[in-house]
């Protein structure tokens, strides 16, 4: 994990990683003080072959039925590590389907073939982050978690102690700030 490499004294001139590992690294005083900017953020999204009929997402309820009527669903495991997928697991629980849900699931990290199962229709929903979704040709994204079940992932990022050229790092990271159009068209939320 790209954490605990920087931990481990492996030079960087700038890190961008989801503010939780940001956080860790702050407190070991491996980033300039400072240097730290909020980027974007990512959602969890509902991805379907592309031509297929886009399901009705938009709701809780319909978030629902469109799980119990889904032949076969994909997303990440819930404890590969990732974030997302233990999420997930908890909505199942939360909606009351998981003994319905879940033998119909097969887990799989988007670009694990997760993604590629979707597009290829070898499973009919897939629940990834719409950043994952967004690039696979064959997919379709029908739309994101309703809001009362939506969780995020939000990236930050910051100059490294290590890097030889913190001004450079610095310019870096505002050119990456700046860029919106590019965040939002790879299905991120831009934070400012």
């Amino acid at each position: 994990m790209i954490q605990e490499r920087l931990l481990a004294s492996e030079a960087a001139d700038v890190v961008v990683l989801p503010e939780p590992s940001v956080n860790i690294l702050d407190k070991a005083g491996k980033l300039r003080a400072g240097s730290r900017v909020g980027l974007a953020r990512v959602g969890i999204g509902v991805a379907v072959r592309q031509g297929a009929t886009l399901p009705d997402v938009s709701t809780v309820d319909s978030f629902r039925k469109t799980l119990l009527a889904a032949r076969s669903i994909v997303h990440p495991d819930p404890k590969g590590g990732g974030f997302t997928g233990a999420h997930i697991d908890r909505v199942f629980e939360r909606l009351g389907i998981a003994d319905v849900v879940r033998p119909k699931v097969k887990l799989m990290f988007a670009i694990g073939g997760g993604m590629a199962a979707v597009a290829k229709g070898d499973a009919e929903i897939g629940l990834f982050n719409v950043s994952e979704i967004l690039p696979v040709s064959g997919a379709a994204l029908a739309g994101p978690f309703p809001a009362d079940l939506q969780n995020y992932i939000t990236f930050g990022g910051a100059v490294s102690t290590e890097s030889p050229a913190p001004d450079a790092a610095a310019e870096y990271l505002r050119l990456l700030a700046g860029a919106r159009d590019a965040w939002a068209a790879g299905g991120f939320d831009v934070l400012h």
